[in-house]
């Protein structure tokens, strides 16, 4: 973008939607992976002392991405408050969810061994053009780590103090929810709005719950 665009936008000038809008599909064509690659990086990590795979990433580069992000959706009328509670931001949450399942499923069931690859981000860039088509494959593969959550011994996890699982076991349980916010509700068509908020709900994931594991601390530090 040039100076003369970032004052239009910054002034709030006209022709700043237009500004807004170019600059959003410029951060989605050269900033995309960078974000949603460090935060899929750090779930596989999660919750490890050491962040092997989160390294290889410019984690502040992807927090000004998903800042920048933000504004700009602001500057086209994208208001966070609106935004959140709609099909986009709720499908990246649900892949979020997906990724954080999978990291449990392995603790438990793969002693600890991580694919390269999450369950939620397997799918992240099909949704971003296709969201049905997506969460119709996303539900495809649920099965054995709904099976896997509904079996978990919660009690014998947490005197492990195996945050990975109780994560997982916990955020199970919650993808009824989203399910349920989204049933009818995702588009057939998608446009950078809509990539720019499934983004962001995907690095946002879920918010804690007062109810959730009040003892996992220290495995919900994502």
């Amino acid at each position: 973008m040039t100076a003369a665009e970032a004052f239009t936008l910054f002034l709030d000038e006209g022709g700043s939607n237009r500004v807004a809008r170019k600059g959003l599909h410029l951060l989605l064509r050269r900033q995309s992976g960078l974000l949603a690659g460090s935060i899929h990086a750090l779930r596989r990590d999660a919750p490890a002392s050491k962040l092997k795979h989160a390294l290889d990433f410019d984690r502040s580069a992807a927090l000004r991405a998903g800042a920048l992000a933000g504004l700009l959706l602001s500057k086209i009328g994208r208001d966070k408050e609106d935004y959140m509670s709609e099909a986009a931001f709720k499908l990246g949450q649900l892949l979020a969810v997906a990724d954080i399942v999978h990291v449990g499923y392995c603790a438990d069931v793969r002693k600890g061994e991580v694919p390269p690859t999450l369950l939620g981000n397997s799918v992240l860039t099909m949704a971003q053009s296709s969201p049905r088509k997506a969460l119709a494959l996303l539900a495809r593969r649920w099965s054995p780590y709904w099976a896997w959550a509904k079996r978990v011994d919660m009690e014998k996890a947490r005197r492990e103090q195996n945050w990975a699982i109780l994560r997982g076991a916990a955020h199970a349980a919650r993808a009824a929810e989203l399910s349920r916010d989204l049933h009818g509700q995702v588009p057939e068509r998608t446009d950078d709005a809509f990539r720019a908020e499934l983004l962001l709900g995907y690095v946002a994931g879920l918010p804690k719950r007062a109810d959730d594991n009040q003892d996992d601390e220290k495995g919900e530090n994502i």
